[in-house]
Parts: structure tokens; sequence; C-alpha cells
């Protein structure tokens, strides 16, 4: 069992490491908010994608537009929640996976955009955030 100044380190280095993973995510997330918005505008440059992102907005279920705004939302209160060590974070987090899960399932019906792999590796990301966040809320740093 860790006492004293060390265990004050470790509960630090663990929020430091939260802190970056969740800004992580955050820049993904608000660079998949950019591709909805401005592509649909039609000011996305085509280069910045590997696949074509005009017909992949044509082929999106209005399902998926929902749950990658909602999800925007939730995260996006979540992890400035984090910054501000306030242990409602978790929740928003958790409600920002569930719906961000649900969003990928319905991108795996999406025969424009089938990107399976990568939605894996933000499954993961996300689950350690959020799992991460839930143990330094056990802990008192999220409060």
């Amino acid at each position: 069992m860790m006492t004293g100044i060390l265990h004050g380190r470790w509960e630090k280095n663990l929020f430091r490491i939260l802190v970056m993973l969740a800004t992580l995510q955050m820049f993904y997330t608000i660079y998949w908010l950019g591709l909805e918005v401005l592509g649909r505008l039609g000011l996305w440059p085509d280069m910045l994608v590997n696949f074509d992102l005009a017909a992949f907005l044509r082929s999106e279920s209005e399902f998926n537009l929902i749950a990658i705004l909602v999800f925007t939302f939730l995260y996006s209160v979540g992890y400035f929640l984090i910054l501000w060590r306030k242990a409602a974070a978790v929740w928003f987090l958790a409600l920002a996976f569930i719906v961000g899960r649900l969003d990928w399932i319905g991108l795996t019906f999406n025969l424009v955009f089938d990107n399976f792999v990568g939605g894996a590796y933000e499954l993961v990301l996300q689950a350690i955030i959020v799992l991460l966040g839930w143990d330094l809320r056990g802990r008192g740093v999220l409060r």
C-alpha cells in the first residue's frame, strides 16, 4: 500500500495521464465535428480525408448525425469537468461512451465509410478514459 508523498505523486500522474488522453480524444472529436459541419457546408478540403466525404455525408443516417452531435456535447462537458476535477465528469464520459458506441454500430452499416479499425482504437481510448476517471473519482482526485 502506498502512503504519503508517493501516493500523492501517483494520483497526480494518473490525473495527468487522464488529461492527456482526454485531450487527445477531444482533438479527435473536434476533427469529426469539423468534418460534419464543414463537410456539409462544402468547406472541408478533400485532401484531408482518405474517403469520399460528400458521399459519406449523403449516406450518413439521421441517427448517426444526431449521435455524433450528442456525443460531442456529452464528451465536451465531461472533458471540461475533468479539467475542473469534478466527479460528475465520469457520468458524462460514460454516457458519451455509450452514445459513441451506438454511432459506431450505426456506421458499420454505412457502405461508403466502413472504418471498423478506427472505431476500435477510439473504443479503447474512451474506455481507458472512463475507467481512469472512475478510478480517480474513487481516489478523491475528482470531487
